[in-house]
């Protein structure tokens, strides 16, 4: 089972672009296209303790589909991104669906 363990998945990359930054800007009909700016972003780690090694920012949507498809079947600790001080909070207990 593949699980995500960086956001460098998360961009999409134009596989015909010359260089690595020539990125195409369109991103109309890919599944993986850049979140809208008002999606909630989100880190997470496996296991509940500082030493955890953290992973992320995934959008919402890519959250709900993990957490859909068993991805997390004993659940991670999540917290929005870009919040360095925020808790840390089940998965189990954050409806995904509401952030999107």
């Amino acid at each position: 089972m593949f699980l995500p363990q960086s956001s460098h998945f998360s961009e999409p990359v134009d596989m015909f672009a010359d260089a690595e930054d020539d990125r195409s800007t369109s991103t109309a009909g890919l599944s993986g296209s850049a979140p809208p700016r008002d999606e909630v972003t989100w880190e997470y780690r496996w296991d509940n303790s500082e030493e955890a090694e953290l992973h992320g920012p995934f959008t919402s949507t890519q959250m709900q589909e993990w957490a859909e498809t068993g991805c997390f079947p004993d659940g991670v600790w999540v917290r929005k991104a870009n919040t360095p001080s925020a808790q840390f909070y089940s998965s189990k207990r954050i409806d995904f669906d509401l952030y999107t």
